[in-house]
């Protein structure tokens, strides 16, 4: 018995060729894949019975590849819905010189690839081709710079999220690009041309749907493809005011000689600063010249300045900039200095005098003394006298 080997790929085509038999409009698999559906013009193309978002490659009509929904083209003729003559969409990006008042439309792509056997109305027991939730999230660079992004994420709770983008490259032209008011427009041929609310471009998730526009419905086919445009404008960026800078408050503090800086307050406009000058009012030798650094580590370590004499003095502060030096009354401040203090003498202790101690008999060099020694010797005499005059009595 010979045995029959089956190459897989080869049975795959056979089951494709037998189901295109089948079905006139195209093969249909349940699982949605994520190669790309190839466009035949003859109907028979593979597709899926459950929603697949922009999944066709090579499809005519200047649309090629799905996959890269999102394009820009330079509008010309005013109106974003014109594509008659407009030029084509370009996608990924477009170089242009982008001169002011220039307008570009920005074109957002979405085709379920199911099935339309899968639709409501082929089978309205199982539409499964139907993609549910289905939600656009337009985003957009506006404003100043030389290339701007235009983005679209597209999701559905049952089928695939995909997303792309489109760049406008304006080589070193710096301009501003702004959206068009009320330029925002969907379009789905059982509907036509609708309006969309400008906050449709960056503000978040927009429902959509076809054939019911904004029902979150999409039926698979050809025929229910949806479009959303929007255009934007050039403009001219406008010259930056030139803001001068403001010294606005000097903040002191001072104790017996000594003047501290606390605190300095200042805006620096469209300048840069260089460093700030305090001037302690006392001379050249008060002056001096604090770094950006040292002014932002003020409070950290304050400059002190000690006075050598007491006195009023005013103290200014001056920003030194790029684009000057600046002050004002608010950058004024006085700081009483008070006098001195002086060590005082220590006074020299007087050396107190010493009393002499009287005699306990004064000394006299007069005449009484003579008279009183000439008395001593009468007296001795007589006392001399008596004694003899004793001895000789006694002898007898």
């Amino acid at each position: 018995m010979r045995k029959i080997f089956f190459n897989k790929g080869l049975l795959k085509s056979l089951v494709i060729v037998l189901v295109v038999s089948i079905f006139s409009v195209g093969f249909f698999n349940s699982n949605a894949s994520a190669e790309c559906y190839q466009y035949s013009s003859t109907g028979t193309m593979i597709t899926s019975a459950t929603p697949v978002f922009n999944n066709f490659c090579n499809v005519p009509y200047n649309i090629n590849n799905e996959s890269n929904f999102v394009r820009i083209r330079q509008n010309v003729s005013g109106n974003d819905m014109n594509n008659v003559t407009n030029p084509p969409y370009i996608s990924n990006s477009l170089s242009s010189t982008c001169a002011v008042g220039s307008t570009y439309d920005i074109w957002n792509y979405l085709h379920n690839n199911a099935s339309p056997n899968f639709n409501p109305d082929h089978n309205p027991s199982d539409p499964s081709a139907v993609a549910h939730n289905v939600q656009e999230n337009l985003s957009a660079t506006f404003g100043k710079g030389t290339h701007f992004t235009f983005s679209d994420i597209v999701s559905a709770s049952n089928a695939n999220t995909v997303q792309a983008s489109a760049t406008l490259n304006c080589g070193n032209n710096n301009v501003e690009v702004n959206l068009v008011p009320a330029s925002v427009h969907i379009y789905s041929l059982p509907y036509g041309w609708l309006n969309l609310p400008d906050s449709t471009i960056n503000g978040g998730q927009t429902k959509v749907g076809s054939p019911i526009a904004g029902s979150g419905d999409m039926w698979g086919c050809w025929n229910y493809r949806m479009v959303i445009v929007y255009q934007i404008v050039v403009t001219a960026i406008p010259p930056t005011p030139t803001v001068t800078p403001v010294c606005k408050l000097i903040t002191l503090e001072s104790q017996g000689q000594v003047a501290k800086l606390e605190g300095l307050d200042y805006s620096l406009g469209s300048a840069t600063l260089n460093s700030v000058t305090v001037d302690f009012g006392n001379g050249s030798s008060s002056i001096v010249n604090l770094s950006p650094s040292q002014v932002t580590n003020l409070q950290a370590s304050p400059y002190v300045y000690t006075y050598k004499q007491a006195g009023n003095y005013q103290v200014k502060a001056t920003i030194n900039t790029s684009m000057g030096d600046y002050t004002s009354t608010q950058c004024l401040a006085s700081v009483n200095i008070s006098t001195p203090p002086t060590t005082p003498t220590t006074p020299t202790t007087p050396t107190t005098p010493t009393t002499p101690t009287p005699p306990s008999k004064l000394v006299n060099t007069g005449p009484g003394d003579v008279i009183g020694i000439f008395m001593a010797f009468v007296l001795a005499g007589i006392f001399v006298g008596y004694r003899l005059f004793n001895r000789k009595t006694s002898v007898k």
